[in-house]
């Protein structure tokens, strides 16, 4: 027969007493749900905003100009203004023509065209793109983008450069990502840092949450028991 003490949560323990049963075992679940899940959105949060800014800087053409204003890796000829260079250029490749100042005085600007001249003798005028508001800066120097050309084949090209407005104005012929991908880049790394800064909000926001929740939840002290005596045979 089940005796009335048995009621409401109460059951014999292993010494005759009645003790009370308070689910410790489920207090917790609740606040360690939104800990796991806290923690592990910012754990998601942190590398998708470490690939966002990865993809930015990859994006952003760094090898044109250098920390000091030097020219990069990427820049296959440097020519004064008026002046000609050679290059030995790939077949099929875009190329690109930076005209290079100071950033503390105006943008310089070419007076003409620039020719390239073909490996097989043939001459072509470049006329300035439409793109000529791609500009980039570093150490005291400012190039932006005059225009660019495909080659047809692969050779010694001569690259002839018209006076500039600009005292030391240099041209640097270069190779720069498509526009294409260029913006492509920009946009997944900003896009990947927004929402690394979302999720790393709600995470935190989850974890601290779920911390308080655990200790408001806490018990202050050991569970209550009731001790009553055996019962009579």
């Amino acid at each position: 027969m089940t005796s009335a003490g048995q009621a409401g949560g109460y059951g014999h323990g292993p010494t005759g007493k009645y003790e009370a049963d308070d689910g410790g075992s489920r207090r917790g679940a609740g606040p360690t749900r939104l800990i796991v899940v806290g923690a592990v959105a910012t754990v998601l949060a942190v590398a998708i905003g470490v690939f966002g800014v990865v993809t930015t800087v990859r994006a952003v053409p760094t090898g044109v100009l250098t920390l000091s204003g030097q020219p990069g890796e990427d820049v296959r000829a440097v020519i004064d203004a008026p002046g000609s260079a050679e290059a030995v250029l790939d077949a099929d490749v875009r190329y690109s023509l930076l005209v290079v100042g100071r950033s503390a005085e105006p943008r310089a600007r070419l007076d003409g065209n620039v020719t390239v001249v073909e490996p097989d003798g043939s001459e072509r005028e470049l006329r300035r793109g439409a793109s000529e508001s791609f500009t980039l800066s570093s150490g005291g120097r400012t190039a932006h983008l005059s225009t660019d050309f495909r080659t047809t084949s692969a050779g010694t090209h001569a690259i002839v450069v018209p006076e500039a407005d600009a005292p030391d104005a240099q041209v640097f012929l270069a190779t720069l990502p498509s526009t294409g991908a260029f913006v492509a880049g920009i946009f997944g790394g900003v896009v990947g840092i927004v929402v690394a800064v979302l999720l790393g909000i709600a995470g935190v926001g989850m974890l601290v949450g779920g911390l308080v929740w655990r200790a408001l939840r806490k018990p202050s002290g050991p569970p209550t028991q009731a001790h009553v005596a055996p019962p009579l045979h």
